[in-house]
């Protein structure tokens, strides 16, 4: 096995200003099997990490991991207060190898390396000493690779998350 990953994170927060917007990109690579090689080199996430971070959306984590994927993210955030934070993300997601395997059932090999796009708004709101709030509302858009998986048409994705975390 050889595979490998890596990212890169850019970004400025405007301090100075009201709110404290902010706006940041992340560029991140796993790599992906190549069946001409004896090696296989798909990248093997053991832990992704934090939802926040790592995690390729609400939506997009249920159909893709990360591995055999070029991610894009835009976030843009604002601080209303300081136990609230509101943040809307972008993710983009394309394949690296067309060969998928180790990815979910219909997805093992792809016919496009686009796999899909998401948009996503959260709500991270502390409610005092023991409680937080965490809501996300995402929309997820099919790319071709998951629409010719699924027989040439998907409809777009929807959900909702709430959580309240007690603390003690």
């Amino acid at each position: 096995m050889a595979a490998y990953a890596w990212y890169g994170w850019v970004g400025y927060e405007a301090r100075s200003l009201p709110w404290r917007p902010s706006v940041t990109y992340r560029y991140a690579f796993f790599s992906g099997d190549k069946p001409a090689t004896s090696t296989y080199e798909r990248f093997d996430n053991l832990f992704s990490g934090t939802q926040d971070y790592f995690v390729p959306g609400l939506i997009s984590s249920k159909v893709v991991t990360n591995s055999n994927l070029r991610s894009q993210r835009v976030t843009l955030a604002v601080n209303p207060a300081q136990t609230l934070q509101l943040k809307l993300n972008y993710f983009a997601h394309e394949a690296v190898t067309l060969n998928n395997l180790g990815g979910i059932g219909p997805l093992q090999r792809l016919a496009s390396r686009s796999l899909l796009q998401e948009l996503q708004f959260d709500v991270y709101w502390y409610l005092g000493k023991n409680f937080y709030f965490q809501g996300i509302a995402s929309a997820a858009k099919p790319g071709q690779a998951i629409r010719q998986a699924l027989g040439g048409t998907a409809n777009n994705w929807y959900s909702l998350q709430t959580s309240l975390y007690f603390f003690f």
